[in-house]
């Protein structure tokens, strides 16, 4: 593993050297383990100029899921309910008897999160723990939500998976200064963290492989919100006006990206013709789904 991130650092610090021109920069990053104090990494994002770009939240919610799963080891938890005022989960013992090839199941506690006050109550056991581990992550930032900022802010400026899996990305050139100041963020979060990137020579072939990554990409996110869609569109609730807002800014951004993508391959935006047309088709029905379910709850708060 050592070896490897070397040899990356090295690569990636050569591809920095050359004063070549570029069709932008592949960049990936590692982090494991990380929990830093909110403080530190404020500091961290005004000393590399990241504060309008880059925005890791730690939420009363997360750092309760955090708390529960670090003092409920071995424990299941089950999420009994969510609605808008609370949440509720169990923290539930599973026994195996071997002998008689049988499990069974035992609620240790109950755990109501309220939202709106951000407020915990329990029932059962676990109380003193989950508390104590709850005021410790509430002030830090982990691994998951420093990695979820890196990525929204990859997707709002264009960035391309080039591979299924996500992980490694393509940024234009215009970027170059931001991947910089990210290389330096990241390095100082600690526990060995990383943040590397490539340039990409600007060439016939650069520009086909990046155009066939992002049509990967591309088939890949409007297969995940068709999903989405379908879920919500079940669902028998309303959507709050942020719901509203990041779903259109979703669609937004896939639609730019296109013609971001275009103009740095120099390719015609009817490249994407048939992906274009799904991505307005679920666009519209988005649309419906909102206008739905503003109807359905406007009615019911009338009566």
């Amino acid at each position: 593993m050592r070896s490897s991130k070397r040899l990356s650092k090295r690569l990636s610090e050569a591809s920095r050297e050359a004063d070549l021109p570029v069709l932008g920069y592949v960049v990936y990053w590692s982090m494991r383990g990380v929990e830093i104090p909110e403080e530190k990494v404020e500091s961290l994002l005004k000393r590399y100029r990241l504060e309008e770009e880059l925005s890791p939240e730690q939420t009363a919610r997360a750092a309760l899921n955090r708390a529960l799963h670090v003092a409920t080891k071995k424990k299941m938890i089950r999420l009994i309910d969510s609605n808008w005022r609370e949440v509720v989960y169990a923290v539930v013992r599973e026994s195996v008897d071997k002998e008689g090839q049988d499990v069974s199941y035992d609620r240790e506690s109950l755990v109501i999160f309220d939202k709106r006050n951000e407020y915990i109550r329990f029932k059962g056991k676990h109380v003193e723990e989950v508390q104590r581990l709850f005021k410790h992550y509430i002030g830090r930032l982990t691994t998951h939500q420093i990695r979820k900022a890196l990525i929204d802010l990859v997707d709002s400026k264009g960035g391309v998976a080039m591979r299924t899996s996500g992980g490694v990305y393509h940024l234009g050139p215009e970027h170059k200064d931001l991947i910089q100041r990210l290389h330096g963020f990241i390095s100082e979060v600690g526990n060995d963290s990383y943040f590397h990137y490539f340039g990409i020579i600007d060439s016939k072939a650069a520009k086909e492989a990046l155009l066939a990554a992002f049509k990967e990409d591309l088939k890949g996110e409007i297969s995940k919100q068709r999903k989405h869609l379908d879920v919500i569109g079940k669902r028998g609730r309303s959507m709050t006006e942020v719901n509203v807002e990041v779903g259109e800014n979703r669609f937004a951004s896939m639609k730019s990206r296109v013609k971001r993508v275009c103009a740095l391959t120099g390719n015609k935006e009817t490249a994407f013709k048939d992906q274009l047309s799904q991505v307005e088709a679920l666009h519209t029905n988005f649309r419906s789904i909102v206008a739905r379910r503003s109807a359905t709850f406007g009615k019911k708060k009338r009566a």
